[in-house]
């Protein structure tokens, strides 16, 4: 099924969304995360911004490296940004590592859309 350039929009517009509210909520659970949850959710960073790579890329509607280092940078910027507003919400911290499991999220999406032809 493909879909239109304006459902892609609005599918990442609510997908941003969806990152922003988990980026700033409260940790669940009391007293702390065990180990392998921590690790868990650190790894989860990484299919969270393979698809955030993946929906903006198709907002574009092209297929050039402008629009991947224009889809790179954009993606970045707001992991960046999710993990600046963590330092802000109660019992969150930002982390740098955390935006390193970011990038590497958009680079996996990115090279997943151009290697099945995605994008």
């Amino acid at each position: 099924m493909k879909l239109n350039k304006s459902t892609y929009i609005t599918l990442t517009i609510i997908y941003i969304a969806i990152l922003a509210y988990f980026s700033v909520r409260p940790p669940v659970g009391h007293g702390g995360s065990s180990a392998a949850m921590q690790i868990f959710y650190n790894i989860m960073h990484i299919p969270a911004y393979a698809g955030l790579a993946f929906l903006i890329l198709r907002c574009f509607g092209k297929n050039n490296l402008k629009v991947y280092i224009s889809s790179f940078i954009i993606a970045i910027l707001l992991g960046v940004f999710f993990e600046y507003l963590q330092s802000f919400a109660p019992g969150r911290v930002a982390s740098m590592p955390d935006v390193l499991l970011n990038a590497i999220g958009v680079v996996v999406g990115m090279v997943g859309c151009r290697v099945w032809g995605r994008a």
